[in-house]
């Protein structure tokens, strides 16, 4: 903290972002990742909570009674919230794409042992339906990848 150019009895907060894969000391520290960003349901819940939060503090700020109320215990308990709910949503959807690629390897699987494969034009046209979604999937899970590992290298 610095003091500040104006004289006040306030001191300057520096913030520092750092890269997602900058070593830290202590146990595991886990970072949102970019296509997370992208989520709208988590980004409206964000907000949704944030305006929840930025009332409360505002309500306790009014009450200088602070022994139960401390605006900087509610930001950590938002922030700590917020971050176990991206957490979720992030398990879910790899959950969610990793199970269905499984599905898909195993009915490409059945469908490339069936005997008559050259002969039926319905089960070729389902075999490259079914390379297509994988092949599909498996780019998307190269995307996220590609981001995660690119925001290391910035």
């Amino acid at each position: 903290m610095e003091p500040t150019p104006v004289p006040t009895d306030h001191w300057i907060v520096a913030v520092k972002f750092v890269l997602i894969g900058t070593p830290t000391i202590g146990s595991g520290r886990w970072a949102w990742k970019p296509w997370l960003a992208r989520n709208n349901k988590l980004i409206s819940t964000i907000v949704e909570k944030g305006k929840a939060l930025i009332e409360d503090i505002n309500t306790h700020r009014r009450n200088p009674s602070r022994e139960d109320t401390n605006p900087q215990i509610a930001w950590a308990n938002f922030k700590m919230n917020m971050n176990n709910k991206a957490k979720k949503i992030e398990k879910q959807v790899k959950r969610g794409c990793h199970g269905r690629m499984m599905c898909l390897r195993k009915d490409l699987k059945e469908i490339t042992n069936n005997p008559n494969l050259d002969k039926d034009n319905q089960i070729r046209t389902n075999e490259a339906f079914l390379a297509n979604e994988l092949a599909h999937l498996e780019r998307t899970e190269g995307k996220t990848t590609k981001e995660k590992y690119g925001a290391l290298h910035l």
